[in-house]
């Protein structure tokens, strides 16, 4: 997020398979995943990039699965879902695949990564922190709250600093909404997780 350089070893061409399904990861990288985790966490094997899912539609529901959707289940899925305006983000000259949704902002959009992997603190760049009324380089984070284009309201613990982007939207609002994503098209939909 910062824009800091980052250098590992990876493989090219790794098969996965899921649930009967061959997937193909153009590049994945080998790193201990757990020095960015902490000590607390539980152990972490790898971590699944959405470049493996980059042609695919899939939905992602938080803590449970991550499902494969076919026309007709999509098409089941989104019924009573809100579709989102997102854009489909390629870093590192390609490889990578992350999504950005759109927020609402005074002056327009901005386009916030939304980030399952991100356990902490929702992060707003400081380019923007004060459209959103908030100060630059919080390193306190506070409650908060933004609004995504399609309306709905994405509240919790905010932080402000220096971003090579305009934000990340964390785990800590995406564990409560199944995020359906149509990767090669470039469109998704939230649906609120059932209540417990």
């Amino acid at each position: 997020m910062s824009g800091e350089r980052l250098d590992n070893k990876h493989c090219d061409n790794i098969t996965f398979d899921l649930s009967g399904q061959r997937l193909i990861a153009p590049v994945v990288s080998t790193v201990d995943i757990m020095k960015f985790l902490g000590p607390d966490v539980p152990p972490v094997d790898g971590s699944l990039g959405l470049d493996l899912f980059a042609h695919r539609t899939i939905t992602i529901i938080p803590r449970k699965a991550i499902v494969l959707e076919s026309p007709s289940s999509l098409a089941e899925r989104i019924k009573t879902a809100r579709e989102l305006p997102i854009r489909i983000v390629r870093d590192v000259e390609g490889i990578a695949l992350s999504v950005d949704g759109a927020v609402r902002t005074p002056e327009g959009l901005a386009w916030m990564e939304l980030d399952s992997g991100n356990g902490g603190s929702l992060v707003i760049a400081n380019h923007i922190a004060p459209l959103l009324g908030l100060p630059t380089d919080m390193t306190t984070p506070r409650q908060g709250h933004l609004e995504l284009a399609n309306g709905i309201a994405v509240e919790g613990t905010i932080r402000t600093r220096d971003l090579i982007m305009d934000g990340n939207i964390a785990a800590q609002f995406l564990n409560q909404w199944s995020l359906t994503l149509e990767l090669e098209h470039g469109r998704a939909w939230l649906s609120p997780l059932p209540q417990d």
